[in-house]
Protein backbone atom coordinates (compact mmCIF):
# COMPACT_ATOMS: atom_id res chain seq x y z
CA UNK A 1 0.00 0.00 0.00
CA UNK A 2 2.76 2.16 0.78
CA UNK A 3 4.54 1.22 -2.44
CA UNK A 4 1.06 2.16 -4.52
CA UNK A 5 -0.13 5.20 -2.76
CA UNK A 6 3.57 6.34 -2.04
CA UNK A 7 2.23 7.51 2.02
CA UNK A 8 1.11 5.32 4.59
CA UNK A 9 -1.60 7.17 5.86
CA UNK A 10 -5.18 5.78 5.48
CA UNK A 11 -8.43 6.52 5.97
CA UNK A 12 -11.37 4.57 6.56
CA UNK A 13 -14.66 7.02 6.69
CA UNK A 14 -17.32 4.13 7.38
CA UNK A 15 -15.30 3.10 10.85
CA UNK A 16 -14.15 6.85 11.21
CA UNK A 17 -10.11 5.81 11.49
CA UNK A 18 -7.17 6.48 10.31
CA UNK A 19 -4.68 4.42 9.88
CA UNK A 20 -0.77 5.03 10.01
CA UNK A 21 1.10 2.18 8.27
CA UNK A 22 4.73 1.41 9.43
CA UNK A 23 7.27 2.72 7.97
CA UNK A 24 11.05 1.40 6.23
CA UNK A 25 13.73 1.24 8.91
CA UNK A 26 15.77 4.47 6.50
CA UNK A 27 12.39 6.83 6.03
CA UNK A 28 12.77 9.61 4.12
CA UNK A 29 13.31 12.87 4.43
CA UNK A 30 10.10 14.86 5.75
CA UNK A 31 8.08 11.83 6.11
CA UNK A 32 6.83 12.90 9.75
CA UNK A 33 6.02 16.22 8.70
CA UNK A 34 4.04 14.54 5.78
CA UNK A 35 2.55 11.64 7.95
CA UNK A 36 0.90 13.98 10.62
CA UNK A 37 -0.13 16.89 8.13
CA UNK A 38 -2.47 13.67 6.05
CA UNK A 39 -3.30 12.14 9.18
CA UNK A 40 -4.65 15.75 10.37
CA UNK A 41 -5.98 16.26 6.70
CA UNK A 42 -7.74 13.09 6.61
CA UNK A 43 -9.47 13.58 10.35
CA UNK A 44 -11.03 16.95 9.03
CA UNK A 45 -12.32 14.58 5.93
CA UNK A 46 -14.07 12.43 9.22
CA UNK A 47 -15.80 14.92 10.57
CA UNK A 48 -17.17 15.96 7.44
CA UNK A 49 -18.12 12.50 6.31
CA UNK A 50 -19.95 12.16 9.80
CA UNK A 51 -21.74 15.32 9.66
CA UNK A 52 -22.97 14.46 6.09
CA UNK A 53 -24.81 10.44 6.97
CA UNK A 54 -25.90 12.33 10.50
CA UNK A 55 -28.41 14.79 8.30
CA UNK A 56 -29.23 11.58 6.26
CA UNK A 57 -29.83 8.80 8.81
CA UNK A 58 -33.19 8.39 8.44
CA UNK A 59 -33.40 7.91 4.57
CA UNK A 60 -35.06 4.51 3.84
CA UNK A 61 -31.45 4.20 1.39
CA UNK A 62 -29.19 4.78 4.16
CA UNK A 63 -27.13 2.01 3.56
CA UNK A 64 -26.64 3.00 -0.02
CA UNK A 65 -25.78 6.11 1.06
CA UNK A 66 -22.89 5.31 3.61
CA UNK A 67 -21.86 2.84 0.79
CA UNK A 68 -21.49 5.59 -1.61
CA UNK A 69 -19.95 7.78 0.52
CA UNK A 70 -17.14 5.43 1.08
CA UNK A 71 -16.30 5.78 -2.44
CA UNK A 72 -16.67 9.07 -3.52
CA UNK A 73 -16.90 12.62 -1.28
CA UNK A 74 -20.63 13.41 -0.71
CA UNK A 75 -21.68 16.35 -2.83
CA UNK A 76 -24.75 19.18 -2.51
CA UNK A 77 -26.90 19.47 -5.66
CA UNK A 78 -27.01 22.84 -7.50
CA UNK A 79 -25.51 24.99 -4.95
CA UNK A 80 -23.27 26.70 -7.09
CA UNK A 81 -23.45 27.88 -10.79
CA UNK A 82 -26.17 25.08 -10.79
CA UNK A 83 -23.15 23.12 -10.41
CA UNK A 84 -22.90 20.08 -7.12
CA UNK A 85 -20.65 21.86 -4.26
CA UNK A 86 -18.62 18.74 -2.52
CA UNK A 87 -19.99 18.47 1.22
CA UNK A 88 -16.51 19.00 1.99
CA UNK A 89 -16.56 22.97 0.43
CA UNK A 90 -20.17 23.04 2.47
CA UNK A 91 -18.96 22.06 6.10
CA UNK A 92 -15.69 24.72 5.60
CA UNK A 93 -18.01 27.42 4.92
CA UNK A 94 -20.00 26.84 7.61
CA UNK A 95 -17.13 26.39 9.84
CA UNK A 96 -15.74 29.51 9.11
CA UNK A 97 -19.02 31.33 9.21
CA UNK A 98 -21.28 29.61 11.45
CA UNK A 99 -21.72 32.71 14.51
CA UNK A 100 -23.48 34.53 11.57
CA UNK A 101 -25.73 31.42 10.80
CA UNK A 102 -29.01 30.17 12.97
CA UNK A 103 -28.04 27.62 15.27
CA UNK A 104 -31.15 25.68 14.51
CA UNK A 105 -30.64 24.89 10.41
CA UNK A 106 -29.29 21.48 11.03
CA UNK A 107 -31.26 20.37 14.18
CA UNK A 108 -32.63 17.54 15.08
CA UNK A 109 -29.89 16.09 13.26
CA UNK A 110 -27.24 17.90 13.67
CA UNK A 111 -26.01 21.05 15.76
CA UNK A 112 -24.03 23.96 14.24
CA UNK A 113 -21.34 23.21 16.18
CA UNK A 114 -20.38 19.74 15.07
CA UNK A 115 -19.56 21.98 11.38
CA UNK A 116 -15.66 22.55 12.06
CA UNK A 117 -12.81 22.75 10.08
CA UNK A 118 -9.40 22.78 11.43
CA UNK A 119 -6.79 23.62 9.34
CA UNK A 120 -3.72 21.51 9.17
CA UNK A 121 -0.93 24.39 8.80
CA UNK A 122 -2.78 25.62 12.43
CA UNK A 123 -2.83 21.83 14.34
CA UNK A 124 0.24 21.92 12.98
CA UNK A 125 1.65 24.87 14.71
CA UNK A 126 0.39 23.89 17.82
CA UNK A 127 2.22 20.92 17.57
CA UNK A 128 5.30 22.52 17.19
CA UNK A 129 5.51 26.69 16.55
CA UNK A 130 8.87 26.48 14.55
CA UNK A 131 6.21 25.51 12.26
CA UNK A 132 4.06 28.71 12.39
CA UNK A 133 5.32 30.03 8.98
CA UNK A 134 2.88 28.03 6.97
CA UNK A 135 -0.36 29.32 8.22
CA UNK A 136 -2.65 30.61 5.88
CA UNK A 137 -0.80 28.93 3.04
CA UNK A 138 -2.72 25.62 2.30
CA UNK A 139 -4.31 27.98 -0.98
CA UNK A 140 -0.82 29.74 -2.06
CA UNK A 141 1.14 28.71 -5.00
CA UNK A 142 2.30 30.27 -8.17
CA UNK A 143 2.03 29.70 -12.33
CA UNK A 144 5.33 28.77 -13.83
CA UNK A 145 4.78 28.14 -17.86
CA UNK A 146 0.95 27.79 -16.95
CA UNK A 147 1.66 24.88 -14.69
CA UNK A 148 1.16 25.03 -11.14
CA UNK A 149 3.40 25.18 -8.64
CA UNK A 150 2.02 24.85 -4.87
CA UNK A 151 3.33 25.97 -1.80
CA UNK A 152 1.12 23.97 0.36
CA UNK A 153 2.52 22.04 3.11
CA UNK A 154 1.09 18.83 2.24
CA UNK A 155 1.82 18.85 -1.67
CA UNK A 156 5.80 19.75 -0.60
CA UNK A 157 5.95 17.45 2.19
CA UNK A 158 5.37 14.51 -0.23
CA UNK A 159 7.34 15.70 -3.08
CA UNK A 160 10.47 15.52 -0.54
CA UNK A 161 9.51 12.21 0.94
CA UNK A 162 9.23 10.87 -2.79
CA UNK A 163 11.83 12.75 -3.79
CA UNK A 164 9.62 14.12 -6.67
CA UNK A 165 11.52 16.12 -9.43
CA UNK A 166 9.81 19.25 -10.03
CA UNK A 167 9.03 18.66 -13.40
CA UNK A 168 6.63 15.93 -11.87
CA UNK A 169 5.44 18.02 -8.81
CA UNK A 170 2.54 17.39 -6.70
CA UNK A 171 -0.17 20.48 -6.58
CA UNK A 172 -3.34 18.36 -5.83
CA UNK A 173 -3.47 19.60 -2.23
CA UNK A 174 -2.97 23.51 -3.42
CA UNK A 175 -5.56 22.80 -5.97
CA UNK A 176 -8.42 21.47 -3.66
CA UNK A 177 -7.94 24.54 -1.53
CA UNK A 178 -8.01 27.24 -3.70
CA UNK A 179 -10.69 26.01 -5.13
CA UNK A 180 -12.56 25.56 -1.92
CA UNK A 181 -11.66 29.30 -1.26
CA UNK A 182 -13.17 30.72 -4.64
CA UNK A 183 -16.05 28.61 -4.24
CA UNK A 184 -17.04 29.92 -0.54
CA UNK A 185 -16.77 33.25 -1.83
CA UNK A 186 -20.21 32.68 -4.07
CA UNK A 187 -21.74 29.97 -1.38
CA UNK A 188 -24.74 31.74 0.11
CA UNK A 189 -26.71 30.43 2.75
CA UNK A 190 -29.79 30.43 2.00
CA UNK A 191 -29.08 28.66 -1.20
CA UNK A 192 -27.73 25.69 0.59
CA UNK A 193 -30.22 25.59 2.95
CA UNK A 194 -33.17 25.49 -0.02
CA UNK A 195 -30.95 22.14 -0.95
CA UNK A 196 -31.21 20.71 2.51
CA UNK A 197 -34.44 21.66 3.49
CA UNK A 198 -36.62 18.57 1.14
CA UNK A 199 -34.41 16.55 2.76
CA UNK A 200 -35.74 17.31 5.90
CA UNK A 201 -39.14 16.92 4.52
CA UNK A 202 -38.26 13.60 3.18
CA UNK A 203 -36.89 12.33 6.24
CA UNK A 204 -39.72 13.36 8.92
CA UNK A 205 -42.46 12.51 6.82
CA UNK A 206 -41.04 8.93 6.59
CA UNK A 207 -41.10 9.16 10.97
Amino acid sequence: IVADYHHNVLCLKELGAVILLPLPEEAPNGVVTASVSLALHEMNEIRSVSNYLKIRQFKHDFGAIVAKTCLKTPVLEAVVFNEPVSWNIIQRYYARFKEDISEGIFEPYLSLSDMTYHAVEESLEKIEPQLSFWRNTESLGLLDNNHPVSLNLIDNALNLCNKLPFENRLSHYFQRSLLAELLMKYLNHDAIASELQPEYATAEASL
